[in-house]
């Protein structure tokens, strides 16, 4: 550099180009988990994450805010969460309604994980009722129960 036909900018962090101006993506090394979204910002980035999920990179279960819907309550258990459905909804995230088999369910204190005979998981007796009002023949085979 001899100073008089050139000149070379020393840029700040985050920053590159002949006259410092663009902004690094930082997001393009990065991977938000569990459907969040990277947000670019100067020499960093920040996952906003999804309802459910925290950390930096979205990477931690979280009951906070409630990623359960439709009023089902979230718990979590170590590295995971579960959402307790109301009546009438059920999938991970209580977002699903379902058409009832006019069956009550058992309002329980507690969880269970019950293995039918039809060799599927349920996650709580509603569950098990549900697919039992559709088929006569079901029966528990397994459960494993526990309460807070």
């Amino acid at each position: 550099c001899d100073g008089i036909a050139s000149f070379t900018c020393k840029c700040k962090n985050g920053f590159n180009g002949k006259f410092c101006k663009n902004n690094i993506d930082d997001c393009k090394r990065v991977r938000c988990l569990n459907g969040g979204t990277c947000k670019d910002g100067i020499a960093s980035f920040n996952c906003q994450c999804k309802p459910g999920f925290s950390g930096k990179f979205c990477q931690v279960p979280s009951c906070h805010p409630n990623p359960c819907q439709n009023g089902g309550k979230c718990l979590k258990h170590g590295n995971a969460i579960k959402c307790w459905c109301k009546q009438g909804y059920e999938g991970r995230f209580c977002e699903t309604g379902v058409k009832e088999c006019n069956y009550h369910c058992s309002s329980q204190r507690g969880w269970c994980r019950i293995m039918g005979t039809d060799g599927r998981i349920y996650d709580n007796y509603c569950q098990f009722e549900r697919a039992q009002c559709k088929n006569k023949s079901l029966r528990i085979k397994k459960k494993l129960c526990g309460y807070w």
